[in-house]
């Protein structure tokens, strides 16, 4: 019994996804002033994570959350996903929630051996499903000509702005 309620204990921990910070919420998307996170693949086998700045025929600029400016050549991208929002309003609450109901498994004996992978797979799909943001493809579901709008500055930097002052 120590044994499965170790088994509980430690997959209660490991189902608890992180959210990434960075994103907005969906009841503040229409407010938020940033652009969208980019999470890009290149053909040479690098990976590069940044807020889309502005988009042009040949290259996305990206600011990273490193606060680095990151420019990237179209003909590069193998593939790519927008990050447009978490899917939910409060993640963090239900990655919890989720992951605490695989304790009460413990409260049902014997039967416990029964619930327990139950409760886990109905709460590591609710868990991974919450946080994981909501995304579109590129290239199978967005033209380039489309990302622009997922851009801080959809019609371009703006002239005056220098890019190395964006934060």
């Amino acid at each position: 019994m120590k044994n499965l309620i170790l088994v509980v204990v430690v997959l209660t921990f490991i189902s608890a996804c992180k959210t990434p910070e960075y994103l907005p919420k969906p009841e503040g998307y229409k407010q938020y002033v940033k652009g969208s996170f980019f999470n890009v693949n290149m053909s040479n086998g690098e990976k590069y994570l940044g807020e889309i700045i502005a988009v042009d025929e040949k290259k996305i600029s990206l600011l990273s959350l490193d606060d680095e400016i990151i420019f990237v050549s179209k003909t590069e991208i193998e593939s790519a996903k927008i990050l447009v929002s978490m899917t939910s309003e409060k993640p963090k609450a239900i990655v919890t929630a989720a992951s605490l109901i695989n304790l009460t498994s413990i409260g049902h004996g014997y039967y416990g051996v029964i619930t327990l992978p139950i409760n886990i797979l109905a709460t590591t799909g609710l868990a991974v499903d919450v946080a994981t943001p909501y995304s579109i493809e590129y290239p199978e579901f967005i033209a380039w000509d489309q990302i622009y709008k997922f851009a801080r500055f959809p019609q371009g930097v703006p002239q005056g702005i220098k890019l190395n002052r964006i934060h």
